[in-house]
């Protein structure tokens, strides 16, 4: 079991659940993404804009971004949890 993460723009794609830029990390188990299973953080349009260069992909564990993407979570997480 690991982690992947996706980049997106809940204004535009999402259920009215929540709203502007995210970042979701999901269960990735043998070969699937677990999609009922997630957990979203909101994101500046700053960091989103300079993360995502309208890249709606996944980022598993070995790409390059997935190390930021990572730090950035916990980060968002912890202000969240300050709140």
């Amino acid at each position: 079991m690991e982690v992947t993460f996706n980049l997106w723009d809940a204004d535009e794609y999402g259920d009215g659940s929540s709203k502007g830029k995210q970042l979701t990390a999901y269960i990735w188990e043998d070969g699937e993404t677990i999609t009922d299973v997630f957990m979203s953080v909101s994101l500046s349009d700053d960091d989103y804009n300079a993360l995502s260069a309208d890249d709606d992909s996944w980022h598993m564990d070995g790409d390059p971004l997935f190390p930021t993407l990572l730090g950035l979570f916990v980060l968002n997480q912890l202000l969240e949890m300050g709140k």
